[in-house]
């Protein structure tokens, strides 16, 4: 055997190695630790099939008492191996998973990963099991060695529609982050992770380097992060990864080159970075049909009723801009300064094109009430208003004295909804409408009384 000494820390000892003393000498004490060679790991592995039983129980353990360096030589003779030889090889790479190093582990992995394809059916079958045992094994101790270095491990089904029980997501940030560089190599080990969140200007480009291996990794999310355009790369083997969202990070207008190649993405969210508009252009072409949502990085913080339907607020988040302008539920966004908001849609799509810090004027209409009117047309009579648009429909201006709008008691402020019906948009086609009444014809009106048109100062956030 050669012998290789290493110098160790007192009262540390290593598997089968042999400590040896110098009175000599204090700390640290010479260790000889015996490393067995190609020629004696092959005549152990002949031992598994040995006539007899405590030949091949010795060969056994041995070749687990050294550890990975059997795995590569044991693994080409499991390739033809017989059925006694197979049982017990599967059981020395098991043990070998279970019991050694990280880089051990690796390995065996890798050994029974590879045996699955081979035509051995009998120990392809048992290295299928040894290998669904292991990776599960390994996934429980990554995500407590995660847990206890900081990382949040959520398992919740309902965040990305869906998904089997076992499955969760994983998020970290970087500023409460105990662990090292190295110890993110855990994350390759969550089989059952679908989502991802890297948090903190220490989020690198050599964080993303492990996330190439996380099998069922569907949504990643960058916020804060101080990744440059060439890590985005590293995703280009994450075959899984439908959802990829960077939020204020230093990604530029270079990134399209490597964010194009991400063909097997279905949505990209691009949040206050340096990408330019032209280039969130180019993306659209060149990735089809994954939906891009690209922002400059202003945040609001309402939610709003979605389209057909006016922007509707229906939620308001605590601390956010919105909430310090003042803007209240149930108000109804209806410009953005001075551009008329007819929906969610419109909003987000201003919204867009800020950043954190700008401020913007948005009105808002608050109270009111429906009313309904039921009249008949009376000949020769003229309406005997004014209107403007309004995203609620058309908002009255100006009522003429002794009009048939005034006797409606229609006034200015008042929104008309519908006539007779149909929604009314242009102040000519409810002209248009009236006129071609007929006397004694029955008309129905829609209005909403009492508004309040409020105007507030928003100065943007950012988003969590």
């Amino acid at each position: 055997m050669h012998i290789l000494r290493i110098a160790l820390a007192v009262g540390l000892t290593f598997g089968f190695a042999t400590l040896a003393s110098s009175q000599n000498q204090a700390s640290p004490e010479s260790v000889e630790i015996s490393i067995p060679t190609a020629g004696e790991i092959e005549a152990w592995i002949d031992g598994l099939d040995a006539p007899r039983f405590a030949e091949r129980e010795e060969a056994t353990i041995k070749l687990v008492k050294a550890g990975a360096a059997t795995i590569p030589l044991l693994y080409e003779r499991l390739k033809s191996a017989n059925s006694e030889v197979g049982s017990r090889g599967i059981y020395i790479l098991r043990q070998l998973a279970f019991t050694g190093e990280f880089e051990s582990q690796d390995a065996a992995e890798k050994a029974l990963q590879g045996l699955i394809a081979e035509d051995q059916v009998v120990i392809a079958q048992q290295a299928s099991k040894a290998l669904g045992d292991l990776r599960e094994r390994r996934q429980t101790q990554a995500v407590a060695q995660l847990e206890k270095l900081a990382a949040v491990v959520e398992r919740d089904m309902f965040s990305f529609g869906v998904e089997p029980s076992n499955s969760f997501t994983v998020k970290i940030e970087s500023d409460l982050w105990k662990g090292q560089l190295e110890d993110l190599r855990h994350l390759k080990l969550l089989k059952d992770c679908i989502g991802l969140t890297l948090t903190g200007k220490q989020v690198t480009d050599d964080w993303i380097t492990p996330i190439q291996q996380m099998q069922r990794l569907k949504h990643l999310e960058i916020n804060r992060g101080s990744i440059t355009d060439n890590a985005l790369n590293q995703l280009q083997d994450c075959i899984t990864l439908t959802s990829l969202t960077i939020k204020y990070s230093p990604i530029t207008d270079d990134s399209v080159t490597q964010l194009s190649k991400l063909q097997q993405l279905q949505e990209l969210h691009v949040f206050g970075t340096r990408l330019t508009p032209q280039a969130a252009e180019n993306l659209r072409i060149t990735l089809g049909s994954t939906e891009i949502d690209y922002r400059r990085g202003a945040f609001l913080g309402v939610g709003c009723r979605q389209p057909p339907f006016p922007c509707f607020v229906s939620e308001v988040r605590e601390n956010t801009a919105a909430a310090k302008a003042g803007i209240e539920l149930h108000d109804i966004i209806v410009k953005y300064d001075g551009t008329m908001i007819r929906d969610f849609n419109d909003l987000r799509a201003q919204i867009a094109q800020n950043i954190a810090g700008d401020t913007v004027e948005l009105e808002l209409m608050r109270g009111g009430r429906q009313r309904i009117i039921r009249t008949v047309h009376s000949a020769g009579v003229e309406f005997g208003m004014e209107t403007e648009t309004h995203v609620m429909g058309l908002r009255i201006s100006k009522v003429e004295n002794a009009s048939f709008a005034h006797g409606l008691r229609l006034k200015p402020g008042d929104i008309i909804t519908t006539y007779k019906g149909q929604q009314v948009t242009k102040s000519s086609d409810l002209k248009a409408a009236f006129d071609k009444n007929v006397e004694g014809e029955v008309i129905i009106i829609q209005s909403i009384q009492g508004v309040e048109h409020t105007h507030v100062q928003v100065t943007f956030g950012e988003w969590d």
